[in-house]
């Protein structure tokens, strides 16, 4: 709808904006209250994600709320919108910020009570809302194209306390997806030339002299990893090792890096082991994403034989 049609203080465009800008708030909903009953899926990158898109909507509404001229029989709605979006706001946003401090602080002094406190505006501002859409049905003005909805973050259904002691419970416990985390792995590991798998399900790379090893790590944490090493070692049957290092950088989270090595020296018709590995804590740690062995040869170079051929001339 544009902004002409917005500010020519039609009741009924009034009414049909409020509605449509209350339906894409409704929406998202079901998202955030996924974050309290799903504990069990809900992990830094999701409980991000999900209140930035939030909070976004809401400013938006909010937004297009300011630029729009109430009818006199509801000049009060806009500031009661207004008030139910500053209390929603601030709500998902200490939500937020509690759960991360249970997550991340040893001993989280207060965070309880900092969940409760988030939910108790997210109700506030459920009831403002519930009080602006009372209030423009109560006017004197024609109703949208289709019902109002009714948004509701924190269901009265909710027990304000015990649900704060669950969800803080969850975030400071041991190994919570909700901590801070970086997780490197190996994502892929290939060849140039490349390696191909013949009929018999064996990797096998075409004649050459020399092959590059790539690398693909990844980061599927939710932070900053620590710059690292992978370590690289190429066998032959006959027991020639080569081994390199390869430095990894500081990954961002969800994000990836391809390192190569140098050409090694392989021999045609030879066996090779190739060994891929990231460091491990532990060497009874097993772990694919941590490394990889692969098995493969190199091809032997097809020879040709020529025969000439003879001409006869008759004459």
């Amino acid at each position: 709808m544009s902004l002409l049609l917005r500010d020519d203080g039609s009741p009924a465009l009034y009414a049909e904006e409020v509605r449509e800008q209350a339906a894409r708030i409704d929406q998202l909903v079901p998202a955030f209250q996924s974050l309290i009953l799903e504990l069990g899926s809900t992990d830094r990158i999701l409980l991000d994600d999900t209140i930035d898109e939030v909070v976004t909507t809401i400013e938006d509404a909010r937004a297009v709320n300011a630029g729009m001229t109430a009818p006199d029989a509801a000049a009060d709605v806009p500031v009661v919108f207004d008030l139910a979006a500053d209390a929603w706001i601030r709500g998902l946003e200490r939500f937020r910020v509690a759960l991360l401090k249970a997550a991340d602080e040893p001993v989280p002094l207060g965070v309880e009570s900092e969940v409760i406190d988030a939910f108790v505006d997210l109700r506030v501002g459920d009831e403002l809302y519930a009080q602006m859409i009372e209030r423009l049905a109560s006017a004197d003005i024609p109703p949208p194209v289709g019902p109002i909805p009714s948004i509701t973050f924190f269901p009265r259904t909710f027990p304000i306390s015990g649900t704060a002691a669950t969800v803080v419970a969850y975030a400071a416990a041991d190994g919570s997806p909700l901590e801070l985390n970086a997780v490197l792995g190996i994502e892929q590991v290939t060849t140039d030339p490349a390696w191909i798998v013949d009929v018999t399900d064996a990797l096998v790379v075409e004649n050459t002299a020399s092959l590059i090893v790539k690398v693909v790590v990844s980061n599927t944490g939710n932070t900053d990893s620590n710059a690292t090493t992978v370590g690289v070692e190429l066998v032959s049957n006959g027991g020639v090792l080569q081994t390199r290092v390869l430095d990894v950088p500081v990954l961002a989270p969800q994000t990836t890096t391809t390192l190569s090595t140098d050409a090694l020296e392989v021999v045609p018709g030879a066996l090779y082991e190739l060994l891929v590995g990231l460091p491990i804590a532990s060497i009874d740690q097993v772990d694919p994403s941590l490394g990889r062995r692969f098995e493969f040869r190199i091809n032997e170079q097809v020879s040709t034989t020529t025969t000439p051929e003879t001409t006869t001339t008759g004459g």
